[in-house]
């Protein structure tokens, strides 16, 4: 298990094996996320849990391919450290246009 998934995991009480929404779509999550991307060589003063996003394959995919949305996907990340629900279930979510695109891809 790579140390930033741990982190996750140890902050959201969670254990391998359980189920882990996506913190966007709430489908099952694949990937752990860096939000601000560690870069090539990875640094590890970003492996901090505000900077550690659950997403499924199709959610991070699109994050990578619009780094203009990072605020974006920061804001839905905060929401899902105070809340542990997923956006797509938020009453936020409703007419989201950001949202909106992500759902297209799915």
């Amino acid at each position: 298990m790579r140390p930033y998934t741990k982190v996750y995991l140890d902050h959201f009480d969670y254990s391998q094996g359980d189920f882990i929404p996506c913190e966007v779509t709430g489908r099952e999550a694949i990937d752990i996320s860096h939000n601000d991307p560690r870069g090539m060589g990875g640094s590890k003063h970003k492996d901090h849990i505000e900077n550690l996003m659950a997403l499924s394959r199709e959610t991070h995919h699109f994050l990578e391919m619009n780094p203009t949305y990072y605020w974006w996907f920061q804001l839905v990340h905060y929401y899902f450290m105070i809340t542990k629900i997923p956006y797509s279930d938020s009453i936020l979510s409703l007419k989201d246009p950001i949202f909106e695109q992500i759902k297209s891809k799915l």
